[in-house]
């Protein structure tokens, strides 16, 4: 872990960056995924019963603490895009004219058409005003002026009683403390 008493010891910066690359990777992989695994999920029991989801245990199972979680998640909040996209053989970003930076990061899933693609963000290949680095290259036909949508989740999946049990977890959580 990261505190003031490792910071200023000889690799406290590396052991710094290496938990920010951590946290990174907690955020914009094993939440989403996590998230798209819950909200894919059926349930049998009630909202009232919190679906029958061993939040404690879940989360635990998959490294993730519930104050990462940041507040009732929007995980299926999917964003249509404005303005149009090209992606061309050969090359490994999206193409735009909107500078999307402030609405699209590492992790991101895009869906260009009906296919989807994941942003990577790298120390090399940053989101610019004109193109979103993709994971992989891309091999298709070259497209162009294509609607786009993004958001954390391949799917526009109903996330409202996952949401609902989560935000009851932490007001639980929290209750928990104060008492």
């Amino acid at each position: 872990a990261s505190c003031a008493i490792t910071y200023d010891t000889l690799d406290g910066k590396e052991h710094f960056e290496e938990a920010k690359r951590a946290t990174r990777h907690l955020v914009t992989v094993c939440i989403p995924k996590y998230a798209e695994m819950l909200c894919a999920r059926e349930y049998s029991q009630s909202l009232c019963d919190g679906l029958g989801i061993d939040l404690t245990t879940e989360l635990h199972d998959q490294g993730i603490g519930i104050r990462h979680l940041d507040g009732p998640p929007t995980w299926s909040d999917v964003a249509h895009l404005a303005g149009d996209y090209s992606i061309f053989f050969n090359e490994s970003c999206i193409r735009t004219k909107h500078d999307l930076r402030e609405e699209i990061s590492h992790g991101t899933e895009v869906l260009l058409g009906d296919t989807y693609y994941t942003i990577v963000e790298t120390e090399k290949r940053k989101i610019t005003a004109t193109k979103l680095p993709l994971e992989d290259l891309y091999t298709g036909l070259s497209q162009r002026g294509l609607p786009a949508r993004a958001g954390l989740l391949k799917e526009e999946l109903d996330c409202e009683d996952v949401r609902t049990v989560l935000l009851a977890e932490m007001v639980a959580r929290t209750l928990k403390g104060l008492l």
